[in-house]
């Protein structure tokens, strides 16, 4: 059912049956439907997991918007709504990059199909685009907000935010930049925040996925299922972070440019790098320290799927093609340990509005 909603400070049609509402050409109705199956579907399995334990947990509602641009948001009607524009960027980018020719090339996963490979990693960018924007919902995101800041000195300050609608969204490093680009140290200390609630999000959102992933796989023991799905998760956390990189990674000097620490979502590859290390530590945990041959197997499978020295060497920066990981500098470290840190002081506060669960302290 088409239904009004403000998405991006902008009224724009919503639907739950977006295949038939918002058909704009050959397959679309296909593409949207089957992305929203998924969505609900993913949604509704983490839901019943996390509400075993916490039955406090609300589950959101799933619109997809008629909308070009490329982004999703969760809004404090406890909506997640996600653009038509994402969804058909996501599938141009994972068509692109993971072309037949590209994947012989690389040799990727060689006894799999490359529509296989692709249907695969399309599945789980939905799956993290869903559970990314739930997460900021479980966790208190948005409570948080119209209830705590940081201060120009760093500190917590209890506070009231008179907001009828507060959104957490997702769009490329560049537009965001350019909100913070005059900003004040109050603006310097909310963009700081807003980056390490993405990093809660977005490892929250890893951890479910992995947990969904592995379940099957250990009733199987099935090795090679394993190191196929580590790797086309990570395939599919290229592909989002790619996307929200639009090509910034490639002039490392944004690493130093006071603008970066002004952006209120982390650069791609911070985010990129720090989910590689949380599925490593995930691995250990359900593999143990006894295989450690395989935990290097897949590690080195995922590598391919995340190499971009080729596309480097031969100058094709297309966003579609590239994700630039030497972005990933001394400072863009020092930076993810200064998000941890913020992370670790909002947990106690933040805790007061998570139903769905906390992680632990980073």
């Amino acid at each position: 059912m088409k239904q009004d909603r403000f998405f991006e400070d902008h009224l724009i049609c919503v639907s739950d049956d977006p295949g038939n509402d918002f058909n704009t050409g050959i397959g679309s109705d296909e593409l949207y439907n089957d992305a929203y199956r998924e969505f609900t579907k993913t949604l509704n399995n983490a839901y019943a997991v996390l509400r075993l334990s916490f039955p406090m947990v609300e589950k959101p509602s799933i619109y997809v918007g008629s909308s070009s641009s490329c982004n999703a948001e969760v809004n404090n009607r406890k909506e997640i709504i996600i653009s038509t524009g994402l969804i058909d960027t996501a599938v141009d980018a994972i068509n692109i990059r993971y072309s037949d020719a590209r994947l012989s090339k690389a040799g990727l996963l060689s006894h799999l199909h490359g529509a296989q490979i692709r249907s695969e990693i399309q599945y789980y960018v939905w799956r993290f685009i869903v559970l990314h924007e739930a997460y900021h919902l479980w966790h208190g995101h948005l409570e948080w907000d119209q209830n705590y800041s940081f201060n120009e000195d760093g500190k917590i300050n209890r506070c009231i935010v008179n907001s009828l609608e507060t959104l957490t969204q997702e769009k490329s490093y560049q537009e965001r930049i350019l909100y913070f680009e005059c900003g004040s140290e109050d603006d310097r200390q909310k963009a700081i925040t807003n980056q390490a609630k993405e990093l809660d999000a977005d490892l929250s959102a890893i951890q479910m996925l992995f947990l969904q992933m592995t379940a099957p796989i250990q009733k199987e023991k099935n090795c090679l299922k394993l190191m196929e799905h580590t790797t086309l998760l990570l395939g599919a956390l290229l592909t989002i972070f790619s996307i929200l990189d639009g090509n910034d990674g490639a002039q490392f000097e944004k690493l130093i440019d006071p603008r970066f620490y002004m952006s209120d979502h982390p650069l791609p590859a911070i985010r990129m790098y720090y989910a590689e290390e949380q599925l490593n530590w995930l691995l250990f945990e359900l593999l143990g320290d006894t295989n450690i041959f395989l935990i290097n197997k897949i590690e080195s499978e995922w590598l391919i799927i995340v190499d971009d020295l080729e596309s480097m060497r031969t100058q094709d920066t297309d966003w579609r093609n590239v994700f630039h990981y030497p972005a990933y500098t001394a400072a863009a470290q020092q930076r993810t340990t200064q998000l941890k840190k913020r992370f670790n002081e909002m947990y106690d506060t933040m805790s007061e509005f998570a139903t769905g669960g906390m992680l632990e302290k980073l």
